[in-house]
């Protein structure tokens, strides 16, 4: 009806673009192009080639520039608690800890299978030692 003003329902009004939707096309089809078709390394780093392709895509559209990697500084300090205070929410605390033991059993799993596929026991030990490690990176 004349006279009443159209609501979003989204909070981006770029939300659903057909450019991005575009640039995300091409990447996923790069991905998919290079794992079929490229051997080696550089079948193995295909998510990387999508990843620089739509990159260099979304560019030459303009929809990304670097104007502030220019402006940055080539060193700077972090400071700790600098961007905000951390909070310890319970639901956040357990939804982590759940996504924890997941990529403690998936880790488990992968541990034991390069074991069988190289011939070398894991034991509980060697185990372990790769569980404190992953940890550590997922930290």
């Amino acid at each position: 009806p004349k006279g009443l003003a159209v609501v979003p329902t989204v909070p981006n009004p770029r939300y659903g673009d057909l450019t991005g939707v575009g640039v995300s096309a091409l990447v996923l089809l790069s991905i998919l192009l290079i794992a079929k078709f490229a051997r080696g390394f550089v079948a193995n780093i295909s998510v990387l080639l999508g990843i620089c392709i739509g990159g260099v895509a979304a560019t030459a559209l303009g929809l990304m520039n670097f104007d502030k990697v220019a402006k940055a500084q080539w060193f700077d300090l972090v400071l700790p608690f600098e961007i905000a205070l951390p909070i310890f929410d319970p639901v956040l605390i357990l939804t982590m800890t759940l996504v924890m033991v997941v990529v403690m059993i998936e880790s488990t799993g992968m541990f034991l299978a390069l074991g069988e596929m190289t011939g070398r026991k894991v034991d509980q030990a060697a185990l372990t030692r790769g569980l404190r490690t992953d940890g550590l990176g997922t930290l």
